[in-house]
């Protein structure tokens, strides 16, 4: 399809390169789903849609496609130029997710460059950014390339339905929104947490994040104080002093041979009496976390067992937390039960277990249980 298009002048004036005007202006999108141009557009092959989209704003509201049309950049295929035209619109869209779909490539060249490729590299688009707006704008009242014969059918494939957008990215005036709106886009990480990072240099493109701004204009999150909670168990470490219940008189048969003492008697008996308790063999193990001091054998780190059955807390010194060291002190302390008559049956560890670990309580019959992370 031929394009003509024309300039007027000044019979003492040259001619200049016409201003991009409304009707051809442009914007390049990474945050739209399709392209979406406005009212008289530049668009050719304009027809009435026959499945109309449902379009998501940014503000909430949707708004329905109305007519179909074929952007005027030959160069590109042409299935990657079909676009939706909407009334409520005021500025066209260029979507780059839908020519990177149909093998097209953008770059940015320079500063204020952007240059979109088809798929033999040939370049086809050039869009220059605004100083003004910021936004990458393209003229489409000079396309490149040849044109590109269409093919047979034109018309949408009916029964596929998916969800379009068109996002934007709104600028900020003030530094506070921007902060706010950066926390979010970062998933709500901790303020210390994140200004540890912002001090470290992992933010150098964004010159107006800095560490005492964060600390001065961020408000305390509900959502990142809920990303954050342990799954721990109310009224662990309760400070509220517990009643004591009111003493109860029993009738006591001291004759008789069922008779054993129970804690709600106050006073002090001279009874003794023995009680048959079974052996679980449960070993409860942990590993500490690093001492600051090593000592001089050249460990930092300590393992502690507790076991069940008779009460006692067992602790091996460890140099590092690495599998074969966890395993030797498993080991020692493992070697020191079993001589003094006491075999581990029931192991609970928490998740930092190896399979080293796993195998030597397997190769000893011994039972073994994990507990999920956060559980204290």
């Amino acid at each position: 399809m031929p394009y003509l298009f024309l300039t007027t002048a000044n019979k003492s004036q040259s001619f200049s390169k016409p201003r991009i005007t409304a009707h051809n202006r442009i914007i390049a999108d990474s945050g739209c789903s399709n392209h979406y141009i406005r009212l008289n557009g530049p668009c050719t092959d304009i027809c009435p849609a026959i499945n109309s989209v449902e379009v998501g704003c940014p503000n909430g509201a949707t708004m329905r496609s109305t007519h179909t049309g074929i952007l005027p950049f030959p160069g590109l295929p042409y299935s990657s130029r079909r676009a939706h035209i909407f009334k409520e619109i005021e500025g066209s869209l260029l979507s780059l997710g839908q020519l990177t779909d149909h093998g097209c490539t953008w770059h940015s060249s320079g500063s204020n460059r952007l240059v979109i490729q088809n798929k033999k590299g040939v370049t086809i688009l050039v869009a220059k950014r605004e100083a003004s707006t910021g936004l990458y704008i393209i003229d489409a009242s000079q396309p490149l390339g040849r044109p590109i014969v269409p093919p047979a059918t034109t018309g949408l494939a009916s029964g596929i339905k998916a969800t379009q957008q068109a996002q934007s990215a709104v600028a900020k005036e003030t530094v506070g929104p921007r902060i706010k709106l950066l926390h979010g886009s970062l998933g709500f990480p901790v303020t210390s947490t994140w200004c540890k990072a912002i001090d470290e240099g992992y933010y150098p493109t964004v010159p107006y994040l800095k560490s005492k701004s964060v600390c001065r204009f961020l408000d305390p999150s509900t959502i990142t104080a809920k990303g954050h909670m342990d799954q721990q168990y109310a009224n662990t470490r309760s400070t509220k002093p517990k009643a004591k219940p009111p003493p109860t008189l029993i009738n006591i048969d001291e004759h008789s041979e069922d008779f054993f003492p129970t804690d709600q008697l106050e006073h002090r008996t001279n009874h003794i009496y023995s009680a048959c308790e079974p052996i679980t063999g449960q070993v409860f193990s942990d590993q500490t976390g690093k001492f600051t001091p090593t000592s001089v054998s050249g460990n930092c780190y300590m393992m502690v067992i507790y076991v069940y059955d008779c009460n006692a807390i067992l602790a091996e010194a460890m140099p590092n937390r690495t599998k074969e060291s966890m395993v030797a002190a498993y080991q020692q302390i493992h070697t020191k039960l079993c001589s003094c008559g006491f075999k581990p049956q029931l192991q609970r560890l928490d998740n930092e277990a190896s399979q080293l670990l796993k195998d030597f309580l397997y190769d000893n019959n011994i039972d073994f249980q994990l507990t999920p992370a956060h559980i204290h």
